[in-house]
């Protein structure tokens, strides 16, 4: 009897196993429901990667299917494989911003003319900043409910920028800066800052908000521009005043003055291209190029520029330098083949004919390769893949280019390349800033993490990485006031167009507001970014910036990288 009872039982047993594993696989997600892939039985994991949709990733990679797919859930193995390469990723980051952006951008501002603060508020505020905003952009594309992880990202990058970014130029050069600089760049930023925090209490990100965004920058552009205009004006007639005090003669006389451009010139600094100093100051930029226009002597060059050989040689170079210059090889020689750089002090340095027909001919496919998604396939109104249609624009502009310019001399229009080199560049920034964005979005879902912990912390780290390595370069070439001025300006660029660019786009993707959920996150970045900004205001009233500053600076993102991780333990 014992023995039919426990035959019975374990018929039973066998049945229910059956039964429930019938029931497991039969199991159906709704497609349209939010990843929570860490929830699911591991048996079922890759299967519900690749049936609900907000697993899926629009980038290139499909990070969640590879890690619980191809490796099996192997997760170890899978965050080696995702922090190896989002280490890649930012490192060539930063190689795009400093080898592309920022030349190019410069020679850009200087070919149309603009002043230097326009220049720095405009075009070289997008460069350093492309890479937060085009993040921000990714989010929204990826998911209606980025909008939390867009704005952690800007916040994240911008406290990083104003706290440790700022810490690293103080330590390193202590620079002498005023008061009223930073105290108006401080004033709008937290304007900035309040707008986000009341966008984010609102729960909905709505189009008229992404235009106030925009609005509210545009305003303070044009504040700085009037305010430099003003103080450039009192400075000017201050100086006429000494000069009135000194030459005067005896009370009762009345002097007279030769205002003719000799008298003026002593009284003001000399300026670029004026013609008592234009042979000594005014660079020449159409200096011939050392190319000797054979093929061989374009790859040494190309080879020079690959590993970066100019005053020492590749055994010379630290161990450090060549593990970097290796990894960024790859992206490199896309740089190198598709797009162009011009550095307008110098412009013959930059100028090899047979490598430019290069770039005319590989530029336009490389863009339409990265924005369209059937590049090779005829959907589209003329039946032609769009390759073969951005080759043929190629090819026309390469033979342009081939006949029109010579070897020695760079051609007047060589100012035309740098638009386009800034072009390219932008779009390599996009395509990597959304991988950076599908990398961190899948380490959320895999650990269960909130990605507006993910946006303050790892984004907001990479992202800022390209402040770190552009300001660094300013301040160690002689501008550290005015890398320190970036500090506080480049973050306010990048949180009110990169908010106001990526809440458009999303309101063209979904033809509706982005919901946004008022985390505690977003609100600790915004507190901590106006103690930053507070105290950078207290430290500049003595007129300089000092290492003991930069320790404290280190000590404020320390403290915020210490309340965050808590909370989120939490």
């Amino acid at each position: 009897m014992w023995v039919a009872w426990a035959a019975a039982v374990a018929v039973v047993a066998a049945d229910s196993a059956v039964a429930a594993n019938r029931g497991r696989m039969a199991r159906e997600w709704d497609p349209g429901e939010v990843c929570e892939v860490g929830s699911v039985p591991s048996e079922d994991q890759c299967r519900y990667v690749q049936e609900v949709e907000s697993c899926s990733s629009a980038s290139w990679i499909d990070y969640l299917e590879i890690a619980y797919c191809d490796m099996s859930g192997n997760l170890g193995a899978a965050f080696v494989a995702l922090i190896a390469w989002l280490a890649f990723l930012f490192i060539n980051l930063v190689l795009v911003v400093d080898s592309r952006i920022v030349p190019n951008i410069n020679t850009v501002a200087k070919c149309l003319g603009m002043s230097d603060s326009l220049a720095g508020m405009t075009l070289l505020a997008l460069g350093n900043g492309a890479a937060d905003i085009f993040s921000a952009v990714a989010a929204v594309n990826a998911s209606k409910d980025g909008a939390n992880f867009a704005i952690s990202g800007l916040l994240g990058g911008g406290l990083y920028v104003v706290a440790v970014v700022a810490g690293v130029i103080a330590h390193n050069f202590e620079p002498e800066i005023t008061m009223q600089r930073v105290g108006s760049d401080a004033g709008w930023y937290m304007i900035a800052l309040a707008s986000v925090a009341l966008v984010a209490s609102d729960k909905q990100f709505r189009l008229w908000e992404c235009i106030i965004f925009i609005v509210i920058y545009c305003t303070y552009v044009v504040y700085s521009l009037v305010a430099e205009r003003i103080e450039a004006a009192n400075s000017k007639k201050a100086t006429v005043g000494e000069q009135t005090a000194l030459l005067s003669g005896p009370a009762g006389t009345n002097p007279t003055f030769d205002y003719s451009d000799e008298a003026e010139s002593a009284t003001q600094p000399a300026k670029s291209g004026s013609h008592t100093n234009e042979a000594t100051v005014t660079p020449n930029i159409w200096t011939p190029s050392a190319h000797d226009g054979t093929w061989a002597d374009t790859f040494r060059r190309v080879r020079d520029e690959l590993f970066k050989i100019e005053n020492e040689s590749w055994g010379e170079k630290p161990l450090i330098f060549k593990v970097v210059t290796l990894i960024q090889v790859p992206a490199h020689v896309i740089l190198i083949f598709a797009n162009p750089v011009v550095i307008y002090d110098d412009r013959g340095k930059t100028w090899d004919r047979n490598r430019h027909v290069l770039l005319s001919l590989f530029m336009l496919p490389f863009v339409v390769i990265v924005f369209d998604e059937d590049t090779f396939y005829s959907n589209n109104a003329i039946n032609l893949p769009s390759i073969i249609v951005a080759t043929a624009v190629g090819v026309l502009v390469a033979i342009v280019t081939r006949v029109t310019s010579s070897v020695s001399d760079p051609p007047r229009y060589q100012g035309g390349f740098a638009g386009m080199g800034f072009l390219v560049a932008l779009t390599c920034i996009y395509s990597i800033s959304d991988e950076v964005v599908a990398v961190l979005t899948a380490a959320g879902y895999m650990l269960s993490i909130s990605p507006s912990m993910l946006g303050m912390t790892v984004l907001g780290i990479g992202n800022g990485t390209c402040d770190l390595v552009a300001n660094y370069l300013m301040a160690k070439a002689g501008y550290a006031t005015t890398a320190l001025a970036a500090v506080y300006a480049g973050p306010m660029f990048n949180l009110m167009f990169g908010l106001g660019v990526a809440g458009i786009a999303g309101f063209i993707k979904y033809g509706e507001g982005l919901p946004v959920v008022p985390e505690l996150q977003l609100y600790l970045g915004v507190i901590f970014i106006v103690i930053s900004l507070t105290l950078g205001v207290v430290f500049s009233s003595m007129q300089r910036f000092t290492r003991t500053h930069a320790y404290i600076f280190y000590g404020v993102y320390t403290a915020f990288l210490i309340v965050t991780i808590s909370v989120n333990l939490a």
